[in-house]
């Protein structure tokens, strides 16, 4: 496989639409998970998973992992929540500069869910 066609087949960010506020979002993208290499006469599959980070707090990060066959939008009420220092509107900030509160958090959609890649040939 060519570097130009390999560029063909990966997604755009921009085509990959979103229910989080943009606001809060700080960043998005697709991870990859393994590049493609050769084997034999067939390439084998590269794939990527998709992520967003929310919230610009500096004291806490969350890492959000969905379970079984539901894609990362299932944590909306979290996002919206610690996206928008959540923490820092219930008080968490006790003993701390007010400046810096709140959260970053990370939400992905796991292998073969909502917009992360299906990798070639049955997985686990």
């Amino acid at each position: 496989m060519t570097v130009t066609s390999q560029l063909e087949q990966e997604r755009s960010v921009a085509d990959i639409s979103t229910p989080f506020d943009p606001t809060t979002c700080l960043r998005r993208g697709l991870c990859p998970v393994t590049k493609l290499r050769p084997q034999g006469p067939e390439a084998l599959e590269g794939h990527s998973l998709y992520y967003e980070q929310h919230g610009k707090g500096t004291r806490h990060k969350v890492v959000f992992i969905m379970g079984l066959n539901s894609s990362s939008f299932a944590w909306g009420p979290q996002v919206e929540y610690f996206g928008r220092d959540g923490f820092e509107k219930e008080g968490w900030r006790v003993g701390v500069n007010k400046s810096g509160v709140g959260a970053t958090i990370l939400v992905f959609d796991n292998r073969g869910v909502g917009h992360s890649d299906y990798p070639k040939g049955p997985y686990t």
